[in-house]
């Protein structure tokens, strides 16, 4: 077997994070044949890769098949040259191929009505319905999206290019991501804050995305007014819980995107009411009636009641979004129609 074949062989192994097969991408040098021995350098992205014994298992396996009895893998991080060609290369494809049809913002008024906890279940009811999809979590005093989707590991950045962490087929990139620990707070001012979640939309490599959801911050600061001005979004969706400090916080949220042009698509009452697992009886905890008050004064729709479920904050805690692990609870079907109700009101295909 000549090198020219064992590199048309190697081309079966796709790099997962960049989407391209290894030939393609150059990671493969000094390759010596012998016989049925082989050996050969691979070269990294990053000495960090959370994929490199995958990667080095699927060589070993492809070359095996091939009739290789023994592969001798010599791992070296990529020289500065070959990472700056590869971001040449996934900024020209990031120009030609990407498309976002509709970005949506998530907001709230107050913290603590579980905004990330929608975010993460409407990104996984979208793509439950089989569309393509990626959320940008932008809450810098809270990053919650990296614990809802269980993801521990950092991105890959590759001079500059941003390859975003996919979990249930969603692409998910985070403020959080730029913290040393989980527990740490980043303590910048409003412009800092505003070019980091510009620059993170900008140099994340979305792909082709049906839905963009944005996990916004609570309130109405330069966040909010980032996102409402430079993202061209389709719409926001304004989450509440029943009690009337939550609802007044809302409107004030929803009054500050009208005043920025961005169409309301409608409300969501979240903890809407707690369903006891022994009884199964229903209790307003949290009073009733606040989603209907402020979809009503805004004129939109009340696109959904969450119940307080122990299984979704069990979901929350465990990295498992409530609509993929337990489809038949009340919650998870709220989730489904209220995607559903997204998707006829933005008219998406």
């Amino acid at each position: 077997m000549k090198e020219n074949d064992v590199l048309k062989i190697l081309e079966e192994v796709i790099d997962p994070e960049l989407n391209k097969n290894i030939i393609e991408l150059n990671m493969v040098r000094n390759i010596i044949i012998n016989d049925d021995k082989i050996s050969l350098t691979f070269l990294l992205t990053t000495e960090d890769c959370p994929l490199k014994e995958d990667l080095k298992n699927n060589i070993v396996e492809v070359l095996k098949k091939s009739g290789f009895k023994e592969v001798n893998i010599n791992m070296e991080k990529m020289k500065d040259d070959d990472l700056k060609n590869i971001a040449s290369s996934l900024k020209s494809e990031k120009s030609k191929n990407e498309k976002i049809n509709k970005i949506i913002a998530i907001a709230s008024g107050k913290g603590g009505v579980g905004k990330s906890t929608v975010t993460t279940n409407l990104a996984a009811s979208l793509i439950k319905l089989g569309y393509k999809v990626g959320v940008l979590d932008a809450d810098i005093n809270g990053p919650n999206i990296p614990m809802m989707f269980g993801i521990k590991e950092r991105p890959v950045s590759i001079d500059g290019m941003i390859i975003p962490i996919e979990r249930y087929g969603i692409k998910i990139i985070s403020l959080g991501f730029l913290m040393e620990e989980e527990s740490n707070a980043i303590l910048w001012r409003g412009p800092l804050i505003s070019k980091a979640i510009t620059e993170l939309f900008e140099y994340t490599l979305w792909g082709e995305l049906d839905f963009l959801l944005v996990d916004l911050p609570p309130g109405t600061g330069d966040e909010t007014l980032t996102v409402g001005q430079s993202l061209s979004l389709n719409g926001v969706i304004i989450v509440t819980t029943p009690q009337d400090v939550s609802v007044l916080d809302a409107k004030r949220s929803a009054y500050a995107f009208n005043k920025l042009n961005v169409k309301i698509l409608g409300v969501i009452e979240n903890m809407s009411y707690f369903v006891c697992p022994e009884n199964k009886k229903e209790y307003d905890i949290f009073g009733s009636g606040g989603g209907e008050k402020i979809s009503r004064s805004l004129n939109t729709e009340l696109l959904g009641k969450i119940p307080l479920e122990i299984e979704v904050r069990r979901g929350g805690d465990i990295g498992e979004p409530i609509v993929i692990i337990n489809q038949d609870l009340k919650s998870s079907i709220e989730f489904m129609n209220i995607a559903r109700k997204i998707i006829k009101e933005l008219n998406v295909s």
